[in-house]
């Protein structure tokens, strides 16, 4: 599944997000881009409370290779597209890839977007 903006939304169960789900604005209140704790690059956080397993301010995401995964709704999302949109604001309009090797650091000078998906 690719992330992508609601305006390309086309009513396909398999393209993401579907119709008013997911927007910028919706991430920022699950989620913030934060230091990580050994000091090298950015990390995804939650910004709430998700059951007992995970807290606000825990990280976010489980590793699936070659890129970590967060779920809201039941609708699975890269954690570099997460961060990306948090830190821009605007969806990414192709494949984001991290210049250092470094999958878990999103800090935005990181974050490279290509030209194609």
């Amino acid at each position: 599944m690719k992330l992508r903006s609601p305006q390309n939304y086309a009513g396909d169960r398999k393209t993401f997000p579907p119709s008013g789900h997911i927007t910028p604005e919706k991430l920022h209140d699950f989620f913030y881009v934060g230091d990580r704790k050994d000091g090298e690059g950015k990390e995804l956080f939650w910004k709430v409370s998700r059951g007992r397993k995970v807290r606000a301010d825990d990280p976010a995401g489980t590793i699936h290779l070659p890129v970590n995964k967060v779920s809201i709704a039941a609708n699975p999302l890269d954690c570099n597209e997460v961060a990306y949109i948090l830190q821009t604001g605007k969806f990414p309009q192709g494949k984001i890839i991290h210049l250092d090797g470094d999958t878990a650091n999103h800090d935005i000078k990181n974050l490279f977007v290509t030209k194609s998906r």
